[in-house]
């Protein structure tokens, strides 16, 4: 062996090399959807808070209006508002049963015969239902009667019809005597009130003086006969 200085038996070795570590991230995607669901709910949690805060407030203002129109209530006032209330009502009601005379006298006028004179005539009003029409009829003969009979029979106005104490006259001219109920319903018979109408205005003109201005006149007539006579009911 030959003699070699600082030999050794253990073999040199190289500096050892590290191996290079490439660092990575993982991103999570768990991870970042439970933030972004963490951060919807505090903003909805915040949301709600304000929500409530403004409907509370609102409250609070409605509440305080209704104290004030509770404080100003009236029940004085109240009372007249429910009176008012009640007089339009029946007043409704009278308009809606009013009934026209000159139709009911014009429905007695078409049943009753050329030959049959009516005495004495009485009306009462049957509540709201109906008009008692109570007659006394003269004619010449008791055909005649018969006839009259029929005749309110067939009227389309006049609902019920009764004839009865019928009497014979005994003078120098015959003459027959009956008395009739006639039963008119109120709705034949409705009360309509009178149309009134503008007439065009009439125009003067003067020719002799320049200085008169043209004039007009205005003028309304009712064109229905129609008027309400309030009937005692006994």
């Amino acid at each position: 062996m030959p003699n070699t200085p600082n030999a050794s038996f253990i073999p040199k070795q190289g500096p050892v090399r590290r191996a290079r570590h490439t660092s990575t991230r993982q991103i999570h995607v768990f991870s970042i959807l439970t933030y972004v669901l963490f951060a919807a709910a505090l903003a909805a949690a915040l949301g709600v808070f304000l929500f409530n805060r403004h409907l509370d407030r609102q409250l609070d203002e409605e509440v305080t209006a209704l104290n004030g129109v509770i404080g100003g209530f009236s029940n004085s006032d109240m009372e007249m508002v429910r009176e008012f209330n009640v007089r339009l009502k029946q007043t409704e009601t009278r308009l809606a049963n009013s009934v026209s005379l000159t139709s009911l006298f014009a429905a007695i006028e078409a049943a009753t015969a050329q030959t049959v004179e009516i005495t004495e005539l009485k009306l009462d009003r049957v509540a709201d239902e109906q008009i008692k029409v109570a007659a006394k009829l003269s004619t010449d003969s008791f055909d005649s009667s018969l006839f009259q009979r029929g005749v309110l029979e067939r009227n389309d106005v006049i609902e019920a019809v009764e004839v009865k104490d019928v009497a014979i006259g005994t003078g120098d001219v015959s003459t027959v005597s009956f008395l009739a109920t006639l039963l008119v319903p109120l709705g034949e018979i409705p009360y309509q009130a009178p149309l009134t109408i503008q007439a065009a205005p009439v125009i003067e003109t003067a020719t002799t003086t320049p200085d008169i201005t043209a004039a007009t006149e205005e003028a309304s007539a009712p064109i229905s006969d129609d008027t309400e006579v309030p009937i005692v009911t006994p």
